[in-house]
């Protein structure tokens, strides 16, 4: 098993896409507009994601993909799950 990604206000949407592509659920339920091509959203912080798209509760944002991340795939999942090389 992985080790676990704790996020933090730095943690990018590519490192959690990267590690659990099924959180992409979550960008969903909140309403964040994921473009798989755009570099920028990408490369942006958890905390630079809720200020581009105006989250209300941030918190709760990043306790909803923490949790995500922590429950691992859901039932059914067809997608590749990628662990991050130790650097």
């Amino acid at each position: 098993m992985a080790e676990r990604l704790t996020i933090t206000e730095k943690t990018t949407l590519e490192e959690i896409i990267d590690r659990a592509p099924y959180a992409v659920a979550v960008l969903d339920e909140y309403g964040v507009y994921f473009d798989p091509f755009t570099y920028i959203s990408l490369k942006a912080s958890v905390a630079d994601v809720a200020a581009f798209n105006a989250l209300p509760d941030y918190e709760r944002f990043v306790k909803a993909l923490q949790q995500a991340l922590d429950a691992g795939p859901p039932p059914g999942w067809k997608g590749e799950v990628m662990d991050r090389p130790k650097v």
